[in-house]
């Protein structure tokens, strides 16, 4: 405006007029006074300013639901709970992860000891109770993975749901791709330091790989099996029916480790010692993952109607 104003400053008045001022905002923008004899001002001309319908256009509603379905935002950090996670959602996300945390520590105490030495005393109740309430630690992480496996699919469709998840099964696929070879390599070296014969430990490598990975790793392979195996059930809506199946399963589960006694001197029993000697365990995905993912899902399809 300042330049503007000196431009049009005319040359032939004896005296410079006054310097220019901004003009207030919204207010027309005159331009300087000329002598008497030359033409007449412009019309004034306002600034330009956006429209309130070009503003509302732009502006995106906050109370919109995303085009995708399966956009979760993190509302349970920021307290904004659009249609698809509320309050109840995290409320729920957040026990269920305390349960966890409860329960990892179980894990701890299983394979450290720790808290057994007080209260084990062979043939007494407690000697009953708290391993059967620490060894309920594996089966929450099965039924939790399965339950928000299901907030996924039956909140944004099945088929949709199953495209999403692709992403969280390659995500466990590479974990067990990165660490079971440090876990096989120094399962190699122990049979290796015992004196084994090379196809016995070959054999006993591709076992652990195939059927039973090592540490903590076998949860990792039961889980991608579980929720392979229960794609056809979900799809078509048989989510009681694989219920069911798993229940069957995980009987034989229990009559192959804990319970192997209860087959003593039954046809079952020849099964299982052949079943173990080739499989090494029932522990995997197909015996045990399935009837605890599937409890899960049930529990986010049920919570849902």
């Amino acid at each position: 405006q300042r330049q503007m104003c000196i431009r049009d400053r005319p040359t032939s008045s004896p005296s410079s007029p006054p310097p220019c001022s901004p003009p207030p905002t919204g207010s027309p923008t005159q331009p300087p006074s000329s002598p008497s004899n030359s033409s007449p001002p412009p019309p004034p001309t306002y600034p330009s300013t956006p429209s309130s319908a070009a503003k509302s256009s732009t502006k995106p509603s906050p109370t919109s639901a995303p085009t995708n379905n399966l956009q979760h935002v993190s509302c349970c950090k920021t307290g904004n709970y659009p249609p698809h996670c509320n309050s109840h959602d995290c409320n729920d996300a957040r026990g269920v992860d305390l349960c966890k945390f409860v329960f990892a520590l179980c894990i701890m105490a299983i394979h450290s000891g720790i808290g057994f030495e007080e209260v084990y005393i062979k043939g007494t109740f407690s000697s009953y109770l708290y391993p059967l309430l620490f060894r309920l630690a594996v089966p929450y992480f099965f039924v939790a993975s399965g339950y928000f496996f299901g907030r996924k699919v039956y909140t944004s469709g099945v088929y949709n749901g199953f495209n999403k998840w692709g992403t969280y099964l390659r995500r466990l696929a590479l974990k067990l791709l990165i660490f079971e070879p440090i876990a096989l390599a120094i399962y190699l070296a122990g049979l290796y330091l015992g004196h084994l014969s090379p196809d016995i430990i070959f054999l006993k490598g591709l076992q652990s790989v195939l059927f039973y990975p090592m540490g903590a790793l076998w949860y990792i392979q039961a889980l991608i099996i579980a929720f392979i195996l229960l794609i056809p059930f979900i799809r078509k809506g048989k989510e009681i029916l694989a219920l069911i199946i798993g229940i069957c399963l995980y009987v034989f589960a229990l009559l192959s480790n804990s319970y192997f006694f209860l087959a003593d001197n039954l046809a079952l029993q020849g099964i299982i010692q052949d079943y173990n000697h080739i499989f090494i365990s029932a522990r995997n995905g197909f015996f045990v993952g399935f009837i605890f993912v599937i409890l899960g899902l049930l529990c986010a399809k049920y919570q849902k109607q």
